[in-house]
């Protein structure tokens, strides 16, 4: 028995599932992540598996049905795969957390009480050097690659 055709969809549908889809493609693969063992261990984050082996087996189970239905929809209705360059990445990430950064400086800070002289002192060469920091990671994204870089990267996996 053949499939149905499927519905006619207007630019603004596609649009619309498309977007809410990539969230839960997203969140699919943060699920994955977690349960293949892969967490994030770093200065101020760390992941615990609280998950049991019985259910990490599940979670791959079933992200691989909603990983079929999301195939599905995406080759009946046409949705677009978002490639996401690393590059592009790193450059938002770096241009919305200057934002954040500066906000912690001590004359931002005062919108959640008086800053001590102290506190202030100590913060603002650490929080300078980490913005300068984020500058240079911000450049070294910025930089055109070369030729040989780019060849390199197309050859990369994702």
């Amino acid at each position: 028995m053949s499939k149905p055709p499927a519905p006619a969809i207007s630019r603004n549908h596609q649009r619309a599932l498309t977007s809410r889809l990539r969230a839960l493609d997203e969140s699919l693969c943060r699920f994955e992540r977690w349960a293949r063992l892969e967490l994030l261990q770093s200065v101020l984050l760390a992941e615990k598996n609280t998950l049991s082996a019985r259910q990490r087996q599940q979670i791959l189970e079933e992200t691989a049905h909603l990983r079929e239905a999301l195939a599905e929809l995406r080759d009946d209705l046409g949705l677009r795969r978002e490639v996401s360059g690393t590059r592009q990445a790193v450059a938002a990430d770096c241009a919305f957390l200057w934002e954040v950064l500066i906000e912690l400086e001590p004359r931002y800070l005062k919108n959640y009480g008086a800053v001590p002289d102290e506190l202030a002192d100590y913060l603002q060469p650490r929080l300078a050097r980490i913005q300068q920091t984020m500058e240079r990671l911000g450049r070294i994204v910025g930089e055109k690659r070369t030729e040989e870089e780019a060849a390199q990267a197309a050859d990369r996996p994702g």
